[in-house]
């Protein structure tokens, strides 16, 4: 048996991989021999790409939904200040100062909740982008282990 990396057979490299490089030489070659450059990125031929769909709209109005959902709490938090407020001085500070930390706590969760949203959404898209094969690596089957007795 040869070392690991010579002994690969056609059979067992992917068919999709199997191209024309440099010189004539094939992926085969290319993949035994480490000082050819493969392409960072091998596409996979024949794929269909999935048309575009709400993910791309949501990414789109990411920035406008920031932008809100920062305004709108601090908007309520400049108009609690506003407010004509009855109490002491004591007690209407500390109701501003609550309106302030709701306010925050409200930009936070919609922040939140955005960011998963795009996240998602930027998953989806890449995933309904070009499909990309890995470069193969030699396999080895057999029924036992290189050294050692055969396994049931």
């Amino acid at each position: 048996m040869k070392d690991f990396p010579g002994d690969v057979d056609s059979f067992h490299s992917a068919p999709y991989i199997e191209k024309a490089g440099p010189q004539g030489q094939s992926s085969d070659t290319q993949r035994r021999h480490p000082h050819h450059p493969m392409s960072m990125f091998n596409q996979l031929p024949g794929f269909v790409r999935t048309p575009a769909g709400l993910e791309r709209v949501i990414l789109r109005r990411m920035p406008r939904a920031f932008l809100l959902s920062a305004l709108l709490p601090a908007l309520a938090a400049l108009a609690a200040r506003w407010f004509s407020w009855s109490g002491s001085e004591a007690v209407v500070a500390s109701s501003i100062q609550m309106v302030d930390i709701v306010a925050i706590a409200v930009v936070l969760l919609l922040w939140t909740l955005l960011l998963t949203l795009a996240i998602g959404a930027f998953i989806v898209m890449v995933m309904k982008g070009p499909a990309y094969v890995a470069d193969g690596y030699p396999l080895v089957e057999s029924d036992r282990p290189l050294d050692g007795p055969r396994r049931p």
